[in-house]
């Protein structure tokens, strides 16, 4: 579960895990530089990186642009809620995360 579900990563993963991280970092770094970065205007890639950072900290959980901002606003890191669903936007269509709608039972 650490590593994912890349079979190459897993592969590497028996080697030592730290050739599948640097594996997943490669992978990330070229989506990063090939696909957002060509597309998309980041003026602020630390803030990206926090509100990426934030995701992969609560995957599983719900989250909202507005809660996110507030969050790293509270630490710190002056966002609104805005960009935050733009950067957002850039990582569901480059394909690394996806957004699920809520639903109500």
């Amino acid at each position: 579960m650490r590593i994912g579900g890349f079979a190459e990563a897993v592969g590497l993963a028996e080697t030592g895990e730290n050739f599948a991280y640097e594996y997943l970092q490669n992978i990330y770094e070229n989506i990063y530089e090939n696909d957002i970065l060509k597309r998309h205007t980041i003026y602020h890639e630390n803030s990206y990186k926090e509100v990426i950072d934030f995701l992969i900290d609560n995957i599983g959980s719900s989250s909202s642009a507005r809660n996110i901002a507030g969050v790293l606003t509270a630490n710190g890191k002056k966002i609104d809620n805005k960009t935050v669903s733009k950067y957002i936007d850039t990582l569901v269509e480059s394909y690394l995360f996806y957004k699920r709608q809520r639903t109500f039972a």
